[in-house]
């Protein structure tokens, strides 16, 4: 028999520890959103309950009337990793009694689910509907019904919506004609030309020949002024006088938060993952106006590990990051489209944020500060590191209607940094204390335990 011993110092044990912790903390992390407070969602009505057809991505957890057990909960195990969006509980209005306590056998059933699939509890960007069917009125009738609940999740990424992104940037991220300038000028015309006698006498009397002759004369050349009438197109970017056309833009989150804000010599940092590729397009068509790009010093984004398998993206070690320097406009997208084509699809919904802001600070040591564009419907899988950040953050973020996802509420506030979404700047994250609350669009925020929870 044989003992190894480990010094407490060493990196070994650094890392041990470090990965221990990361885990305890998880653990022990804060419900995000609490089954009280989804109690207090509204209640909307149906005649009967319509389940999604198979086109539309989700997953359906089933219970029987007027039971709390989810019968098919093997099914929760698909949605790990999956990107969830909405939930709907579903369930019949009809009571065999009248002391019946449907919000009662709604909180179990929401227990249970939390059970199974914990995650869902723990993303405040989910948004949850109960549905109470109104269509049946006996126990025989409503057993027909669908009851449980419905999980809707965003598909990822592939090969194909890749490419159909990439042609979306393609069409409409280029020169085209939009202006045409019509102008008549005067223009100095030579119409001939003629010798200079040598001898002075001659050219007082205005003696010309049509040859330099073998006395090498000098040659006068004639002019007459015409007009000469010109038409110049004008080629640019012709999206960029209008941006918040909804020819191109669903919303115009970067335009109006990168208006509000006026940051300069920008350490820019984005998500160029296919989820991101409206937001994409508004960034290009910013910086194809001079004035915004002389704003920015550096770009860098990143993919989320150029295709790499999901299985092959250690933390803080995913890759897919580049740096492009803002020479132009054009030249800015013909980079950013190289990097999104090589991430191809970028696979599992998680990106590489904070691995991304590392390694632009260190390419930058004397930057102060980076802006980061982010998904906001996407959470950082290296989300651990974010203590290796020392320098503020400044979040701008994408897709935000239904919610804010806390983990950028965090780096926010770790970092001393702030969150912008298309309607609201903040900036105060630091110094809120245990206990305080505040709003972001119209969800309500309390920090518990140094984290960030949902309350009424």
């Amino acid at each position: 028999m044989f003992y190894v011993y480990f010094s407490l110092n060493s990196p070994l044990m650094r890392v041990l520890t470090f990965v221990f912790f990361c885990f305890i903390t998880s653990m022990l992390q804060a419900q995000l959103v609490s089954v009280d407070y989804l109690m207090g969602e509204k209640q909307s009505t149906v005649d009967v309950y319509q389940k999604p057809d198979k086109s539309v991505p989700s997953i359906i957890l089933k219970t029987s009337f007027a039971d709390d057990s989810i019968l098919n909960p093997q099914l929760a195990k698909a949605l790990k990793g999956k990107a969830v969006y909405e939930i709907h509980l579903v369930y019949s209005e009809y009571r065999q009694v009248t002391s019946f306590d449907q919000p009662q056998l709604n909180r179990v059933r929401l227990d249970n689910l939390k059970k199974i699939a914990p995650q869902l509890f723990n993303s405040t960007t989910i948004k949850w509907k109960f549905i109470a069917q109104t269509g049946c009125h006996n126990m025989e009738e409503c057993q027909k019904y669908f009851h449980g609940f419905v999980v809707f999740f965003q598909q990822p990424t592939t090969k194909e919506t890749t490419k159909k992104d990439a042609d979306f940037l393609d069409a409409n991220f280029k020169l085209e004609p939009v202006d045409t300038i019509e102008e008549t000028k005067k223009k100095k015309v030579r119409v001939g030309t003629y010798y200079i006698p040598k001898a002075k006498w001659k050219q007082k009397r205005d003696i010309r020949y049509d040859k330099a002759g073998i006395w090498n004369r000098k040659r006068k050349n004639i002019y007459d002024t015409l007009l000469v009438h010109t038409k110049r197109i004008i080629y640019d970017y012709p999206f960029k006088y209008y941006m918040t056309d909804k020819k191109y833009f669903i919303d115009s989150t970067i335009f109006k938060i990168l208006k509000r804000n006026q940051w300069n010599k920008m350490l820019l940092v984005t998500d160029v993952t296919g989820s991101m590729t409206q937001y994409i397009l508004q960034l290009l068509a910013w910086t194809s106006v001079e004035s915004n790009l002389k704003r920015i010093r550096s770009v860098v984004v990143f993919n989320d590990g150029d295709n790499r398998p999901d299985v092959s993206k250690p933390m803080g070690n995913t890759g897919g990051i580049y740096f492009i320097s803002p020479q132009s406009a054009e030249f800015v997208f013909k980079e950013l489209r190289k990097v999104m084509a090589k991430g191809n699809g970028g696979g599992d919904v998680p990106e590489n944020d904070i691995e991304a802001l590392l390694k632009a600070f260190e390419n930058c040591k004397d930057c102060s500060e980076a802006i980061l564009i982010a998904d906001n419907l996407s959470d950082c899988r290296d989300f651990p590191l974010l203590w290796k950040v020392k320098k503020p953050v400044q979040i701008v973020l994408c897709g935000t209607n239904d919610g804010i996802n806390t983990q950028y509420l965090e780096i926010a506030r770790k970092t001393g940094g702030s969150i912008h979404t298309i309607e609201q700047d903040i900036s105060n994250l630091s110094k809120l204390n245990e206990g305080d609350t505040f709003y972001v669009g119209s969800q309500k925020f309390m920090l518990k335990d140094e984290k960030f929870v949902l309350t009424r």
